[in-house]
């Protein structure tokens, strides 16, 4: 009698710490469930204005008055670009004038996409920070493993290659238009003969050697790595270029017009073409407007650490991309054929993007997201 009741609360006691088990399995993943939610980034849709194939308009929720005395100003001077304007969720102005491609006649439009130049090393630094995190690799660790081609000359961390301290230099230009692994193949050629001919140079050969550091640590091609950041983000209208997407490139291209002695730009007639290459790690991502604005957003979330938006911030002030002033925040993102502007507030909660298309005059020579952001909000 008293063996079986023994077993029975052998029985019992085994149940009920089967049962304690999978309650903390359901309650661990339900946290871990919330707590990955929490950290997600609340998207910008635009089409919580208008559907994605509609052109830019003048959209005016937000001080309409003000905002449309600016726009009659902008379009007096024929102006060639677009602007959108968030607050926190939505977007609650847009506008657009003159031609994305003035080749094909296609106005503005949340399809429309533009070079992001400067930013893309920007994301780099983004994305090789959080490859160090998930890898439990310091910023400090030696990164030579992944760089046999240096043969240990040049001592690469992430650190150095985030402060653009490593002595190396390579002309872009010899890069554009190869492919991956010829690219590769090309720099490294170059780097075991070229000697430091500038500072722009020097900068350029550590945003190279910051993107091929990274693919190799996540043992994943360039695009794969910067196709997953868009998905991870919704970023659906943001393309990776390379040899294998003519059409693309063709797509992102931006044109001079030419004038009439009025000032007055001739669309159907563009004089020059921006050309359609592309450099391995440094120009290889065109963004829609839209996508240039969430990223910001990500960019700037509360979910990181202040650490991790110091160093940020560091490494886009040394590409001249990034600079704060009052408690808000400036980008410049300049590329061929387009230059883009960026004003975004206190945690980034209000943020206006201007984009133009070269040549404007007028109040496009101003810091035309500025003028609108005081349009707009107080702060």
């Amino acid at each position: 009698m008293l063996r079986g009741r023994t077993v029975k609360r052998k029985i019992t006691i085994s149940l009920g710490m089967v049962v304690l088990f999978f309650s903390l399995i359901f309650f661990y993943t339900k946290y871990s469930t919330m707590l990955n939610a929490s950290h997600k980034t609340t998207m910008v849709k635009s089409s919580q204005v208008l559907p994605r194939a509609t052109n830019f308009a003048q959209y005016n929720t937000l001080r309409s008055a003000e905002l449309n005395k600016l726009n009659r100003k902008i379009l007096g001077q024929n102006y060639i670009g677009a602007y959108i304007v968030s607050n926190r969720d939505n977007i609650v102005n847009s506008m657009g004038s003159g031609y994305a491609s003035a080749a094909e006649k296609q106005a503005f439009n949340y399809n429309s996409t533009v070079r992001v130049g400067n930013l893309e090393s920007v994301i780099n630094a983004m994305l090789l920070m959080d490859t160090l995190k998930k890898s439990k690799i310091s910023m400090d660790t030696k990164l030579n493993k992944y760089v046999p081609e240096l043969d240990g000359k040049i001592t690469v961390t992430a650190n150095r290659l985030l402060n653009n301290e490593l002595n190396i230099s390579v002309n872009s230009n010899s890069l554009t238009g190869l492919d991956e692994k010829s690219a590769l193949n090309k720099f490294f050629e170059i780097l075991k003969t070229n000697k430091v001919q500038s500072d722009s140079q020097q900068v350029k050969a550590n945003q190279i050697l910051l993107a091929i550091v990274l693919m190799r640590i996540n043992r994943s091609s360039y695009k794969a790595l910067l196709t997953q950041f868009f998905q991870k983000n919704d970023l659906d209208g943001s393309r990776i270029i390379d040899s294998q997407s003519f059409s693309e490139r063709t797509d992102a291209v931006s044109y001079h017009l030419s004038k009439t002695t009025d000032g007055a730009p001739q669309y159907d007639k563009p004089y020059k073409e921006i050309d359609t290459k592309y450099t391995f790690g440094t120009d290889q991502i065109r963004m829609s407007m839209i996508d240039i604005l969430n990223t910001i957003r990500v960019m700037s979330s509360d979910n990181l650490s202040a650490s991790y938006q110091k160093t940020l911030y560091q490494y886009g002030q040394k590409l001249e991309v990034l600079r704060k002033s009052n408690n808000h925040m400036y980008y410049t993102i300049n590329s061929h054929g387009f230059r883009t502007y960026v004003m975004a507030g206190s945690g980034s909660k209000r943020i206006v993007i201007s984009s133009e298309n070269y040549p404007n005059t007028g109040v496009s020579k101003l810091h035309l997201a500025k003028s609108i952001y005081s349009s707009l909000f107080d702060d």
